[in-house]
């Protein structure tokens, strides 16, 4: 596996972000300091301990990700990874510490710049997270700028701002067409704004491209029963109870039908 690989992978890791208890330090005085330092086996240790994340496998992770940084303590991969793990254990201030060492170590690495703006935005540190997400966009070989304009237009909609949210929303709609996370959130911001036939239009080339979600249905089903296609409503509806009958979106539902 590649680097530029190696670093979407972080991107996936970020979704389902849960907390537990305890963690290892993040300094290089580990319990495995028994571990013979070899500079070649840090991105193999830094990739399984993306991978234990993905699997919500946290213990796993950090043992990996710690000992990645023991065989190459300037491994950018390592430290984002590890920087990705602190942030979901809640352990921001050890987080803060590895994004911006994995940026000082990578200077063109986009993804970690990408996720250090993410990690600012949910703290509500706006000014600091449109910097970073602005060094991620000034990399021009930067291959995925849809991810950093979709997470800009997210923060500016943290921050009240919803036209400039929909400006980036677009602009990632620029560099990827059928990017289905902004097509989700010109969805939802066009059917906020009463326009339900632009909402309807965004939901059939999202849903033309992703197994929908339960926020997906439902929001056509709204969408639909507005512009008052009720065959079209029922299918999201039905859609909706089958897929995910135990959804809050389906108990939405089953109340609106009351």
């Amino acid at each position: 596996m590649n680097m530029r690989m190696a670093w979407l992978l972080l991107v996936a890791a970020l979704a389902g972000c849960s907390a537990m208890g305890g963690s290892k330090s993040a300094d290089t005085s580990y319990e495995n300091a028994d571990v013979v330092p070899i500079k070649a086996a840090a991105e193999p240790n830094a990739l399984l301990g993306i991978e234990y994340m993905k699997a919500n496998q946290n213990d796993q992770a950090m043992e990996h990700l710690q000992r990645a940084l023991i065989h190459d303590p300037d491994s950018p991969l390592a430290h984002s990874g590890i920087a990705v793990l602190y942030e979901r254990l809640g352990e921001n201030s050890q987080a803060e510490a590895h994004f911006k060492r994995a940026i000082e170590l990578a200077p063109r690495g986009s993804d970690a710049a990408n996720n250090y703006g993410r990690f600012l935005c949910t703290l509500e540190r706006y000014d600091e997270a449109t910097a970073a997400f602005e060094l991620a966009l000034a990399n021009p070989l930067y291959q995925t700028p849809q991810n950093t304009y979709t997470n800009l237009g997210l923060c500016a909609l943290r921050d009240g701002e919803q036209d400039l949210a929909e400006h980036y929303f677009r602009l990632a709609l620029g560099k990827s067409p059928n990017f289905p996370p902004a097509l989700m959130q010109m969805a939802k911001l066009s059917w906020d704004t009463g326009n339900a036939l632009q909402a309807r239009a965004y939901l059939q080339r999202l849903t033309a491209r992703i197994r929908p979600t339960p926020s997906v249905l439902w929001l056509g089903v709204q969408v639909e029963r507005e512009l008052g296609d009720r065959g079209a409503a029922d299918s999201y509806a039905l859609k909706l109870r089958e897929l995910f009958p135990t959804s809050p979106e389906t108990k939405l539902l089953l109340t609106s039908e009351r």
